[in-house]
């Protein structure tokens, strides 16, 4: 290889290193990227404990609602029969009467 040739490596190289150089402080450390990780897991844990708090209420919530849903059907009920009842003993009022004519 020619001197000249070895040159122009040289300064290619030179200006690699040089950006890498611009680069590098810009780069997390390891001690870094461990302390933004345990940020992270610690972000993580939160947000499964108000994950869990949220799941509770809403379950909470739903059985709420599924015992009002169930106390209105049973009273909804009570009123269709007591309904029922009536109109069978009009409809047998009504019978009674047709058949004394």
């Amino acid at each position: 290889m020619l001197i000249s040739e070895m040159e122009a490596v040289l300064k290619s190289l030179d200006q690699r290193v040089g950006r890498i150089e611009q680069i590098l402080p810009t780069l997390a450390t390891k001690a870094e990227l461990r302390d933004e990780i345990r940020g992270v897991k610690v972000l993580i844990e939160d947000a499964r404990g108000e994950v869990r708090l949220l799941a509770e209420n809403v379950e909470g919530s739903f059985k709420v609602v599924h015992d009002r849903i169930e106390a209105e059907a049973a009273g909804l009920s009570r009123r269709m029969d007591d309904m029922s009842k009536a109109l069978q003993q009009q409809i047998a009022e009504v019978l009674r009467r047709l058949d004394q004519r």
